[in-house]
């Protein structure tokens, strides 16, 4: 009786864990590649020596960058569901289905053309002496966690991944 007690504890607890490692999912957000290097200057503010309207200034490009990944991501998953519901009937047409694809691939590239802006946007905020001084951070953070950026209990800064050991 009590090892079927503890049996039952055991899978229990361990069903438990497992939904709490799957609820803290990954944050497709963070895959933008715009917000990971504002959150690198903004961290580093005081090395790099930003002024309070900089730092407004690579906060507005961050939270923009993140909303417009957003919208974009969203637009893209309702017209993969658009695409594979014109693909389920008997017949397949085709001259439904194209221009939805021509649609997404569009919003594909705008995504790409909008991480380069806000690169440029992110660089355009920084002077001269600042944009060296975070080039060495970046290298010196990368070559800590090995071509990845740096780490911090066992956590890369630059790139946000868990390093395992």
């Amino acid at each position: 009786m009590i090892k079927r007690l503890l049996v039952i504890v055991l899978i229990l607890g361990l069903c438990l864990s497992a939904g709490t490692v799957y609820a803290g999912g990954h944050d497709k957000g963070s895959d933008n590649k715009v917000v990971k290097k504002a959150m690198m200057m903004l961290k580093n503010a005081d090395e790099l020596g930003l002024s309070d309207e900089q730092v407004a200034k690579i906060k507005a490009i961050k939270i923009a960058s993140k909303k417009d990944a957003i919208r974009k991501d969203a637009e893209i998953e309702l017209l993969k569901v658009d695409i594979m519901s014109n693909m389920y009937g008997d017949t397949i047409d085709i001259e439904t289905i194209n221009p939805l694809i021509d649609k997404k691939y569009d919003i594909k590239k705008a995504k790409a053309k909008s991480t380069v802006k806000g690169y440029a946007d992110l660089k355009n905020v920084l002077t001269a002496d600042q944009k060296v001084k975070a080039k060495e951070l970046c290298k010196k953070s990368k070559m800590k966690c090995g071509g990845k950026g740096g780490m911090k209990s066992g956590k890369c800064e630059m790139c946000s991944k868990k390093m395992g050991k």
